[in-house]
């Protein structure tokens, strides 16, 4: 999956949250990996940041894996 934003902070994590949880929750029920693509994003704010750490708890609590690909060198 792929965000479609520049800047993930409050504004859109809760929708980010509502789009990735169900791949979250269908990769962990088989024991498979949700790839996430944050090639486009140059800014993660605490807010984002907390989107991905209840994901990864799920995952990890459930069997899955999430792997984060595309992050740039100035990620701020």
């Amino acid at each position: 999956m792929r965000p479609d934003v520049v800047r993930m902070d409050h504004k859109v994590a809760e929708s980010f949250e509502s789009e990735l949880m169900p791949h979250v929750e269908a990769a962990a029920a088989v024991g498979g990996c949700v790839i996430i693509d944050f090639s486009s994003v140059e800014y993660i704010s605490s807010v984002g940041l907390r989107v991905l750490n209840v994901a990864l708890r799920y995952t990890r609590k459930n069997g899955g894996q999430i792997v984060i690909t595309g992050l740039g060198a100035t990620l701020s």
